[in-house]
């Protein structure tokens, strides 16, 4: 769990503060928990996190780790592009799959707002990545 930054034994998925994002009713709240939980991860692992990615094309082990990593980054998106799903708070064009490949929660509210519908507070825009502001 050393990726994580700290010490217990509990993978990012499964933590309560990635669990509460998936629970919270209001999409807009939902987003925000999921940056601040993001943030606070990248600020104590980050470095570490930037050092297997750096040498994975170096060393097959941390290319392994590399790409793990890049999975379960996914996995978290997904699991909460669809929870916004469900709750219709993505836009009409876009499924929880591109929205976790496109719009992940850790990106400016201006870029993840692309990825909500104006029902939840979000923009329309359908260029991917403009920003609404």
């Amino acid at each position: 769990m050393a990726v994580v930054g700290d010490e217990e034994a509990i993978a990012v998925a499964d933590r309560p503060e990635v669990r509460l994002t998936l629970t919270e009713v209001d999409p807009e709240k939902a987003i925000a928990l999921s940056v601040a939980y993001s943030t606070e991860l990248l600020e104590r692992a980050g470095d570490l996190i930037m050092v297997s990615i750096e040498a994975a094309g170096a060393d097959p082990e941390m290319r392994a780790t590399a790409d793990e990593g890049a999975r379960a980054t996914h996995r978290v998106h997904l699991a909460l592009s669809q929870a916004l799903h469900r709750r219709g708070a993505l836009r009409d064009d876009l499924d929880p799959t591109s929205a976790a490949d496109t719009c992940p929660p850790c990106v400016p509210r201006t870029r993840t707002n692309n990825c909500a519908s104006t029902e939840a507070g979000g923009s329309r825009s359908t260029a991917p990545g403009s920003n609404t502001t």
